[in-house]
């Protein structure tokens, strides 16, 4: 192991770890460390051939040779930012954690025994120490837990080619000068890629509401959507229902048979259901960023404080997502829960409705705008009976309950 190697090196320093006494730092390095070797594990890093160097309120880590410098950023970092989040949670307050973390990669001087030395390693001491990454975590909302800073090198070699889960429009250029070193590097905070600050400028600057949604005619014929064919038919009291690229959500009816209108809680279900199944689609797709940051904003119209938590707490969600062994199944765990946030989201400020609405339309026209070949549907019920169905989409069928019988409908108990 001797020589000049190639590596990529993470530094990470815990905030305010001086003063919280011996009982609270043990703990806050144990809890750190534990979710640094699990983040390293999922991003397919083999933690045990990692070189680290116990900094007493942080670790350094120097990932083994031919490590994919994108792995360290995502799935990494998300991950990393994810379990510090489930800890801090349910910790007191000096025992929360959060931390600056720094990236760079060069050739580093290997003498055998675990040591490491270069003019990498200056590097990155000044990068963990810049001012900008401290003021950025400093700034940022008590529940984000880690501020990344990443070295030109880093950002030109990785970041900016956008690898997947790596977006470099959430990076944002600053300069670091730190005794005699100076050049330019990229800090990165998840989940601010959208703040509630940014969201109530963009508001400022257009008159309304933020919400940024790419409007596209729905009446265009462009692109390979204009090769599907689809005819639905219904007749008596029968419903038809069906979809091409995109999501049908068939309330359930309170009546007997006659498909009636859902009531309110009905909508908002069907809507909720069709907001979280948009949200889930988009992961891990070149669509995500803006689908992510519509949704959070929905959120900080409500409650000013929750957009960056809301887009923080959507990375994390999906990158989990792309590290699962099934995405398939993860996106469903993940969809039954933002369905439930997006439910409670519409009933308390239902002026968010037509906004979410026109974010699912959106999707499924940006959606199938992309996808290749012609198709041809038919959909037909008749009498009271129920046809549904899909090409590259999902149809979600909610029933209602049966009510009970009235009237005529009453059996008799008469013996």
């Amino acid at each position: 192991m001797a020589g000049l190697e190639y590596r990529a090196v993470l530094d990470v320093d815990i905030e305010g770890s001086s003063g919280r006494g011996d009982v609270a730092l043990r703990v806050i390095r144990e809890r750190l460390f534990d979710a640094l070797e699990s983040s390293f594990r999922l991003a397919g890093i083999d933690w045990e051939i990692c070189l680290r160097a116990d900094k007493g309120d942080g670790m350094l880590i120097v990932a083994p040779p031919g490590t994919a410098k994108a792995a360290l950023i995502h799935p990494l970092i998300p991950q990393l930012a994810a379990r510090l989040r489930s800890h801090n949670r349910g910790a007191g307050p000096g025992t929360r954690i959060r931390v600056r973390v720094a990236m760079h990669a060069g050739e580093l001087h290997l003498d055998g025994e675990g040591d490491v030395m270069g003019g990498t390693m200056e590097v990155i001491a000044r990068l963990l120490d810049a001012a900008p990454l401290r003021s950025a975590l400093r700034a940022a909302p008590p529940d984000t837990p880690l501020a990344l800073i990443v070295s030109r090198h880093v950002y030109e070699d990785t970041v900016g080619h956008g690898y997947p889960g790596v977006v470099p429009e959430d990076f944002r250029k600053v300069r670091v000068e730190v005794k005699k070193y100076g050049d330019d590097a990229w800090l990165y905070v998840p989940g601010l890629a959208v703040t509630a600050q940014e969201v109530t400028n963009a508001a400022a600057n257009t008159g309304t509401d933020a919400g940024p949604l790419p409007r596209q005619d729905p009446t265009s014929d462009t692109g390979a959507s204009a090769g599907l064919h689809q005819t639905i038919e219904a007749s008596g009291y029968g419903t038809a229902a069906g979809t091409q690229y995109g999501n049908t959500y068939i309330g359930g009816a309170t009546g007997r048979g006659r498909g009636a209108r859902m009531g309110a809680e009905g909508e908002i279900a069907a809507l909720a259901a069709a907001g979280a199944t948009t949200l889930v689609a988009a992961m891990a797709t070149d669509m995500w960023r803006a689908v992510r940051d519509a949704v959070a904003a929905l959120f900080h119209r409500a409650d000013p404080e929750r957009g960056g938590a809301v887009a923080a707490r959507l990375d994390e969600n999906a990158a989990l997502v792309s590290a699962a062994p099934d995405p398939r199944s993860a996106r469903e765990v993940v969809r039954g829960v933002w369905e439930l946030e997006l439910a409670m989201l519409l009933s308390s400020a239902p002026d968010t409705a037509p906004d979410l609405e026109a974010l699912t339309r959106w999707y499924d026209r940006a959606a199938g705008a992309r996808m290749p070949g012609a198709m041809t549907q038919t959909i037909t019920a008749r009498e009271s009976g129920l046809a549904v169905g899909a090409q590259m989409g999902d149809v979600h069928v909610h029933p209602a309950p049966t009510p009970a019988p009235t009237g005529a409908d009453t059996p008799s108990t008469d013996r």
